[in-house]
């Protein structure tokens, strides 16, 4: 019978035991990752400033999210206050400019929860952007349908 000082020592089953050399060769990976993503010298555009921001805080700047999260917002509004699209027309500036920062929210929020993992936006922000208002204006969340009460004790009509 094994005692509990005898299971200290062993792994669990699915532990791995690391060894600083991984911890190294996952860190060099990670720092050749980030010297791989797109970096403008002399960015001429948003985007090309935005992809700067994202390099930058994915090397360990931590002002540069704040200066994506400003880039974003702004970005998002144009994208909004641009549309054709009858159900954004018709919003309020106010409601529009409240999508802007709740999709800068959930941008900047995948970007620090993925910002040790090889994740990034590489080709293109607008689009991302412009994916991410739709999904917040278009689709219903899950939370949103479970919202609604229902009273089983009347019919459709309320009677």
């Amino acid at each position: 019978m094994k005692r509990y000082v005898d299971y200290i020592d062993e792994p669990a089953k699915g532990q791995l035991l690391l060894s600083f050399d991984y911890i190294e060769n996952e860190k060099k990976e990670f720092n050749e990752y980030v010297k791989k993503l797109p970096y403008f010298e002399k960015p001429k555009n948003e985007q090309e400033k935005m992809f700067n921001y994202q390099a930058d805080y994915k090397g360990g700047n931590d002002e540069s999210l704040a200066r994506l999260y400003v880039e974003l917002i702004e970005l998002a509004t144009k994208i909004l206050n641009n549309s054709r699209k009858p159900q954004i027309q018709h919003m309020a500036f106010s409601q529009r400019e409240a999508k802007a920062i709740e999709c800068a929210d959930e941008i900047i929020e995948r970007i620090r929860t993925t910002r040790l993992k090889k994740w990034a936006v590489t080709k293109s922000w607008y689009s991302y952007i412009v994916n991410t208002l739709n999904s917040q204006l278009f689709l219903r969340d899950a939370r949103e349908v479970f919202d609604y009460d229902i009273d089983l004790t009347t019919d459709e009509r309320g009677e």
